[in-house]
Protein backbone atom coordinates (compact mmCIF):
# COMPACT_ATOMS: atom_id res chain seq x y z
CA UNK A 1 0.00 0.00 0.00
CA UNK A 2 2.79 2.41 0.91
CA UNK A 3 4.58 1.65 -2.38
CA UNK A 4 1.48 2.53 -4.42
CA UNK A 5 1.03 5.77 -2.51
CA UNK A 6 4.60 6.75 -3.27
CA UNK A 7 4.03 6.01 -6.97
CA UNK A 8 1.00 8.32 -7.00
CA UNK A 9 2.85 11.10 -5.17
CA UNK A 10 5.82 10.87 -7.52
CA UNK A 11 3.46 11.08 -10.50
CA UNK A 12 4.30 7.71 -12.02
CA UNK A 13 2.25 6.78 -15.06
CA UNK A 14 -0.48 4.16 -15.31
CA UNK A 15 2.07 1.45 -16.06
CA UNK A 16 3.11 1.74 -12.42
CA UNK A 17 -0.31 0.47 -11.26
CA UNK A 18 -0.12 -2.53 -13.58
CA UNK A 19 3.53 -3.17 -12.66
CA UNK A 20 2.58 -3.15 -8.96
CA UNK A 21 -0.18 -5.72 -9.61
CA UNK A 22 2.20 -7.93 -11.61
CA UNK A 23 4.79 -7.73 -8.84
CA UNK A 24 2.10 -8.88 -6.42
CA UNK A 25 0.83 -11.89 -8.35
CA UNK A 26 -1.34 -10.71 -11.27
CA UNK A 27 -0.65 -12.90 -14.32
CA UNK A 28 -1.36 -12.18 -17.99
CA UNK A 29 -0.49 -13.82 -21.28
CA UNK A 30 1.00 -12.53 -24.51
CA UNK A 31 -0.56 -9.62 -26.43
CA UNK A 32 -2.30 -8.18 -23.36
CA UNK A 33 -3.62 -4.63 -23.85
CA UNK A 34 -5.16 -2.64 -21.02
CA UNK A 35 -6.54 0.87 -21.57
CA UNK A 36 -7.68 1.39 -17.97
CA UNK A 37 -4.84 2.40 -15.62
CA UNK A 38 -6.35 0.80 -12.52
CA UNK A 39 -8.48 -1.99 -14.01
CA UNK A 40 -6.95 -4.77 -11.91
CA UNK A 41 -8.04 -5.15 -8.27
CA UNK A 42 -4.91 -4.03 -6.42
CA UNK A 43 -6.17 -5.54 -3.15
CA UNK A 44 -6.08 -9.11 -4.50
CA UNK A 45 -4.06 -9.11 -7.76
CA UNK A 46 -2.82 -12.68 -7.23
CA UNK A 47 -6.40 -13.95 -7.72
CA UNK A 48 -6.69 -12.55 -11.27
CA UNK A 49 -5.39 -14.33 -14.37
CA UNK A 50 -5.70 -13.09 -17.96
CA UNK A 51 -4.89 -15.19 -21.03
CA UNK A 52 -3.34 -14.42 -24.43
CA UNK A 53 -4.75 -11.86 -26.90
CA UNK A 54 -6.86 -10.00 -24.35
CA UNK A 55 -7.90 -6.36 -24.63
CA UNK A 56 -9.37 -4.41 -21.73
CA UNK A 57 -11.09 -1.22 -22.86
CA UNK A 58 -11.54 2.06 -20.95
CA UNK A 59 -13.25 2.40 -17.57
CA UNK A 60 -13.12 -1.34 -16.76
CA UNK A 61 -12.85 -2.81 -13.26
CA UNK A 62 -11.81 -6.39 -12.58
CA UNK A 63 -12.53 -7.14 -8.94
CA UNK A 64 -11.51 -10.22 -6.97
CA UNK A 65 -13.54 -9.05 -3.96
CA UNK A 66 -17.13 -8.05 -3.29
CA UNK A 67 -17.82 -5.99 -0.19
CA UNK A 68 -21.59 -5.85 -0.78
CA UNK A 69 -21.99 -8.84 1.56
CA UNK A 70 -20.29 -6.89 4.35
CA UNK A 71 -23.57 -5.27 5.46
CA UNK A 72 -25.58 -8.49 5.74
CA UNK A 73 -23.02 -11.20 6.48
CA UNK A 74 -20.24 -9.15 8.10
CA UNK A 75 -17.56 -10.40 5.72
CA UNK A 76 -16.19 -9.61 2.29
CA UNK A 77 -16.55 -12.18 -0.48
CA UNK A 78 -13.24 -12.95 -2.23
CA UNK A 79 -12.77 -15.17 -5.28
CA UNK A 80 -10.78 -15.98 -8.38
CA UNK A 81 -11.20 -14.17 -11.71
CA UNK A 82 -10.06 -16.08 -14.79
CA UNK A 83 -10.15 -14.43 -18.21
CA UNK A 84 -9.27 -16.83 -21.03
CA UNK A 85 -7.64 -16.31 -24.41
CA UNK A 86 -8.98 -14.06 -27.20
CA UNK A 87 -11.30 -12.00 -25.00
CA UNK A 88 -12.32 -8.36 -25.41
CA UNK A 89 -13.77 -6.57 -22.36
CA UNK A 90 -15.75 -3.49 -23.43
CA UNK A 91 -15.89 -0.01 -21.92
CA UNK A 92 -17.52 0.36 -18.53
CA UNK A 93 -17.54 -3.36 -17.72
CA UNK A 94 -17.25 -4.57 -14.13
CA UNK A 95 -16.02 -8.15 -13.75
CA UNK A 96 -16.77 -9.51 -10.27
CA UNK A 97 -15.09 -12.21 -8.21
CA UNK A 98 -15.67 -15.91 -8.98
CA UNK A 99 -16.00 -15.17 -12.70
CA UNK A 100 -14.57 -17.03 -15.68
CA UNK A 101 -14.71 -15.36 -19.11
CA UNK A 102 -13.86 -17.60 -22.05
CA UNK A 103 -13.93 -17.10 -25.79
CA UNK A 104 -16.04 -19.68 -27.60
CA UNK A 105 -15.55 -20.06 -31.33
CA UNK A 106 -18.68 -19.72 -33.47
CA UNK A 107 -20.66 -22.89 -34.07
CA UNK A 108 -20.82 -24.32 -37.61
CA UNK A 109 -24.47 -23.20 -37.76
CA UNK A 110 -23.42 -19.59 -37.06
CA UNK A 111 -20.68 -19.82 -39.69
CA UNK A 112 -23.27 -20.77 -42.38
CA UNK A 113 -25.22 -17.56 -41.65
CA UNK A 114 -22.34 -15.30 -42.66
Amino acid sequence: MFERLLMKIRGKNSDADLRWCIDHGFRHGDNFNCFTPDAIDSNYPWLITVGDNVTISSDVKILAHDASTLLTKSHTKVGIVNIGDNVFIGAGTIVLCNTCLLYTSPSPRDMRRS
